[in-house]
């Protein structure tokens, strides 16, 4: 499947998504690769759809036509909570509006969202920090200074690529900031803070 044929896709998602549960969606959009326009022919379908608090939606992933088709559903409500209060999903979010591509809904409400995440006061991301440092990122990198004492080397790749995430996490919090790529681009653009 090209670029073309996901974004029609995501379209006739979307349209049947708001025909089947209209009156409790706010808004769909699309994330990730293809919203970037960096998709290829074995890249997924990220879609996400904000809805009003009291429906009972759920989440669903499917195939069609050997693209796995994400639906990532998230009430109103539980967006602003993890906007307003830092956790390690907050660079996700905020990378995930920065990038998101409306095909219904309302791109300015998603500039108030991105608005709310950035009012969040520094001194709550030094607390997050304080908080889950010691499970973030040092335990990852005691796991490396295991391998080495033990001179067991058959994790040690994992365990470096896993500090290496978790300091992309914790540079995001630290900074206030986050990332618009997954993997080694989103390492990448984590250094350039």
């Amino acid at each position: 499947m090209d670029h073309v044929e996901r974004i029609s896709l995501a379209k006739s998602v979307s349209d049947k998504f708001f025909e089947n549960h209209g009156k409790d969606v706010i808004l769909s959009g699309i994330y990730g690769s293809t919203a970037r326009g960096e998709d290829v022919e074995w890249s997924d379908l990220d879609m996400l759809f904000i809805v009003n608090n009291d429906n009972k939606i759920e989440e669903k992933s499917f195939l069609y036509k050997g693209t796995v088709v994400g639906l990532r559903i998230l009430k109103m409500e539980d967006l602003e909570t993890v906007l307003t209060t830092p956790t390690v999903d907050w660079p996700f979010w905020m990378g995930t509006l920065q990038i998101l591509k409306i095909i219904r809904g309302d791109r300015e409400m998603v500039k108030g969202l991105i608005k709310k995440g950035l009012s969040v006061p520094s001194e709550n991301f030094r607390a997050l920090l304080e908080k889950i440092l010691p499970s973030l990122v040092f335990e990852s990198y005691g796991r490396i200074l295991s391998c080495k004492a033990r001179s067991d080397a058959s994790i040690l790749n994992v365990s470096i690529i896993e500090m290496i995430l978790e300091m992309n996490k914790a540079l995001c919090l630290l900074n206030r900031r986050w990332v618009t790529h997954d993997y080694h681009s989103g390492i990448v653009d984590t250094l350039e803070f």
